[in-house]
C-alpha cells in the first residue's frame, strides 16, 4: 500500500511538473509574441545604376506610404519607418509569424555624383522606388595666374 502511495506522489510530482513546463511555455510564447512587436528588421534592397541615374528598389510589403521616411544624411540615404502589426493577428495566439513588424532602418551610400536635390521617390504595391539622377559632368577650366 505504501508502495502505491508513492506511485501516486510520483505521478503528481509529474504533471506539477509538465503544467509548470507548460506555463513557462506559455510565458516564453508570450514574449515573442511581445518582442514580434517591437523587434527592428532591415528592409531588402536592389540598387542598380543606368547612364543617367541610381536607382533602388526597397521591399516594403504592408507598409503605408505615411509610414515611410526618407533623409540624406552624411553620404548616406536612410530609409526609415515603421510597420505595425495588424490589430487583429496581435489580439490572438499566434502560431506562425514570419513577417517582420516593428522599426526599419536602411542605410545606402551615395555616390558623389548623385544629385540628391532631384531624389523622387515612389511607393507602389509594396515596392519602394527610388531614382537618384546623376550629377552632369563639368569641366572646369581655371586659368591661374602665375606671380
Amino acid at each position: 500500500m505504501e508502495r502505491l502511495k508513492e506511485m501516486f506522489e510520483e505521478e503528481s510530482l509529474r504533471k506539477a511538473e509538465v503544467k509548470s513546463i507548460g506555463e513557462l511555455a506559455n510565458e516564453l510564447m508570450a514574449q515573442i509574441k511581445e518582442n514580434a512587436v517591437q523587434k527592428q528588421f532591415i528592409p531588402q534592397a536592389d540598387v542598380w545604376e543606368s547612364d543617367g541615374a541610381y536607382h533602388i528598389s526597397v521591399y516594403l510589403p504592408g507598409i503605408d506610404r505615411a509610414d515611410v521616411k526618407l533623409d540624406v544624411k552624411d553620404g548616406y540615404l536612410i530609409i526609415s519607418g515603421e510597420r505595425a502589426m495588424q490589430p487583429e493577428v496581435k489580439e490572438h495566439k499566434i502560431r506562425l509569424l514570419e513577417s517582420a513588424f516593428g522599426i526599419f532602418q536602411r542605410r545606402i551610400k551615395l555616390n558623389q555624383k548623385a544629385d540628391i536635390q532631384n531624389i523622387k521617390a515612389k511607393l507602389e504595391q509594396g515596392i519602394l522606388n527610388i531614382n537618384i539622377p546623376k550629377l552632369q559632368e563639368q569641366e572646369y577650366i581655371q586659368n591661374i595666374k602665375v606671380a
